[in-house]
């Protein structure tokens, strides 16, 4: 069985492991620029491990749909993925079996997918204060995870008998990578996967602001947050970011 997640998100700004979501008024300060410069490449880095396991998913998704079968290599390279992704490994009981491994490589697909770098960025500099706050300088973890694991974290919260830990990395890509896999399989994040996948169904381009709808259950605030989202994405990031970094 795929193990479980049990991560959980709160508004920062009450906690003292992070700054406020306020973003500094001054636009893309030095210390901004530094901080996307750093930062950026490793998003990058995540989001093109992410298109390698789906470029294997399509890869065998049109072999099944050509020749109606899958080899074995297929079903080992699929399996590590859908355990990555917290997938079910199992097959619906109805229809043939064609039609069972499609449905799971199907809902497969759904999940293994790139996270718009724009949203990455925005999210890392509200939770993080550009990556001042003690938990991105200590932990690498620039947006807040949790787990009910201990493992030497630092408590951040608790629910009743139930005690939450902030989560730490060995580095900032380890931590970008948790990020991502949280976004592609936490069920609180359905509704971002939904939208994404509609983009792909029409062909069209991710468009970064209105994926930030799908993440209102990221933050108590819910509209306000995404909108402060959007408000860092529009104001605050380089429009053009290849030439941003083809400045340093």
């Amino acid at each position: 069985m795929i193990k479980n997640w049990f991560l959980v998100f709160f508004t920062f700004s009450t906690l003292q492991f992070f700054p406020t979501t306020e973003v500094n008024a001054a636009r893309l300060t030095k210390t901004g620029d530094a901080f996307i410069r750093e930062f950026l490449p490793e998003v990058r880095k995540v989001n093109n491990e992410i298109r390698k396991e789906r470029q294997i998913i399509r890869y065998w998704r049109a072999h099944l749909a050509i020749k109606g079968w899958l080899p074995i290599q297929a079903y080992q390279q699929l399996l590590r993925i859908a355990e990555k992704y917290d997938e079910p490994t199992d097959t619906p009981q109805t229809g043939s079996l064609k039609a069972q491994v499609w449905w799971r490589i199907q809902s497969l697909a759904h999940k293994v997918d790139e996270i718009p770098e724009e949203i990455v960025l925005a999210q890392a500099i509200l939770e993080s204060g550009w990556g001042k706050s003690k938990a991105a300088r200590n932990t690498f973890n620039f947006f807040g995870l949790t787990s009910r694991s201990q493992t030497g974290n630092p408590l951040v919260t608790s629910s009743g008998s139930t005690f939450y830990y902030l989560k730490s990395y060995k580095n900032m890509h380890e931590g970008i990578k948790d990020y991502a896999i949280t976004i592609n399989t936490h069920w609180a994040y359905k509704d971002f996967r939904i939208m994404r996948s509609e983009y792909r169904r029409q062909g069209k381009s991710l468009d970064p602001c209105q994926l930030t709808q799908g993440l209102l259950r990221w933050s108590e605030r819910r509209e306000r947050y995404t909108a402060k989202l959007r408000l860092v994405i529009r104001r605050y990031l380089p429009v053009d970011m290849e030439s941003f970094l083809a400045k340093a």
